[in-house]
């Protein structure tokens, strides 16, 4: 499961393929949560952890604030 994405990022010819982990998918989940205006209580539920903290540094990321690096 952890190297679905960098399977999909290689079929899609991005590059750094060895960028894109399992740990993305965590990512990009409560990201797209954030982006869709869940509520931080919520997005924590759905990712199983009890801190606010580190569910708001999960979802630093969404849009309008992309990383562009590993």
């Amino acid at each position: 499961m952890g190297k679905i994405p960098s399977v999909v990022a290689s079929y899609l010819k991005l590059p750094d393929v060895a960028c894109y982990t399992g740990h993305d998918l965590r990512r990009s989940s409560a990201t797209l949560l954030a982006d869709a205006g869940v509520d931080i209580t919520t997005i924590k539920r759905h990712a199983g952890w009890k801190s606010t903290t580190v569910a708001e540094g999960y979802v630093e990321n969404s849009i309008g604030k992309l990383d562009q690096n590993c």
